[in-house]
């Protein structure tokens, strides 16, 4: 498989072994895992392509857009009105 055909998913895992053995704290690997894994689903829930060679600056600022405009706890179990966007400090947070 060539580098640039690796799904991101793929690349998660490499990533979080390469935190890991870099001794990164567990809820840092967990944080990067989890932001990650968001932007895959963004990706397959948008029907975007995945692998390393299509992902680009477009993309990664359609995400951005999204996070923007997103609904605070949206999706939450414990929160049954979500209200507001997100945060700009949390957006940067997950770019």
């Amino acid at each position: 498989m060539e580098k640039d055909n690796i799904p991101l998913e793929r690349l998660t895992r490499h990533f979080e072994a390469y935190n890991r053995s870099e001794g990164k704290s567990t809820a840092t690997v967990e944080w990067y895992c989890r932001v990650l894994t968001y932007f895959s689903n963004y990706l397959n829930e948008h029907n975007l392509p995945d692998t390393l060679s299509d992902l680009n600056v477009f993309t990664v600022r359609d995400f951005i857009l999204y996070l923007q405009t997103r609904t605070k706890w949206s999706g939450h179990p414990y929160v049954p009105t979500p209200r507001g966007s997100l945060a700009a400090i949390s957006v940067q947070t997950y770019v």
